[in-house]
């Protein structure tokens, strides 16, 4: 499938199982967050399926009654070493499957959507520390429709953080939001620039400052 992730990973996939022509007409969101600290780092994704089936389709379309629902059987891949947490549907507690594969866990569930609503899935798990801090891979599926995707990463004081360019970084947290076309990567770790390196930076920069 993919390559282990380092430390982080997130995935999520999203297999038809009605065998009609459906996937065109849904809005995926994939949410990552995580709250990172010195021992553990605490994280969820969150994907949600709106279903945007328009009135006056085919038979060949929407293939079976009702009208435009979706049955969709959908996978959040977590990181092989990650302590899962819990699984919800829709805010619920649900029955779930959980398979090893290629050094990740595909915690999966069944969803049927009907047209005009929405669905969702949220998997809550915790990761150890890692050696050099805190690194996480976003990965795509395929889709007729590419996914939205959003991350959220809250890291110790001191720790910097960063990701693709239109990433924010304010007071510790990272914020990014866009069209999930392509692998995503971010990271977060101790401050290089600390201690004695980081009182060495300020004075430099006292040195070449004007007087006047």
């Amino acid at each position: 499938m993919t390559r282990a992730p380092s430390a982080d990973g997130a995935l999520v996939t999203v297999q038809n199982l009605g065998g009609n022509k459906l996937d065109l007409y849904a809005r995926r969101t994939v949410e990552h967050s995580c709250e990172i600290r010195e021992d553990t780092t605490v994280c969820d994704t969150t994907t949600e399926i709106a279903n945007r089936t328009p009135r006056g389709l085919t038979r060949f379309q929407y293939q079976y009654r009702p009208y435009g629902l979706f049955k969709n059987y959908v996978e959040i891949y977590i990181p092989e070493a990650a302590r899962l947490d819990g699984v919800t549907a829709g805010g619920r507690a649900v029955r779930f499957s959980n398979l090893a594969e290629d050094g990740y866990r595909a915690i999966g569930a069944y969803l049927k959507i009907q047209r005009g609503q929405e669905g969702s899935m949220r998997v809550s798990y915790t990761l150890p520390a890692g050696e050099r801090g805190y690194t996480l891979s976003v990965l795509p599926q395929p889709l007729a429709r590419d996914a939205r995707v959003a991350v959220n990463l809250v890291a110790p004081a001191g720790w910097s953080l960063s990701g693709p360019e239109s990433s924010r970084v304010t007071d510790g947290v990272l914020r990014f939001g866009g069209t999930l076309r392509g692998p995503l990567e971010f990271e977060a770790g101790p401050d290089a620039r600390t201690g004695l390196a980081k009182l060495w930076s300020g004075f430099s920069r006292f040195l070449r400052e004007p007087l006047f």
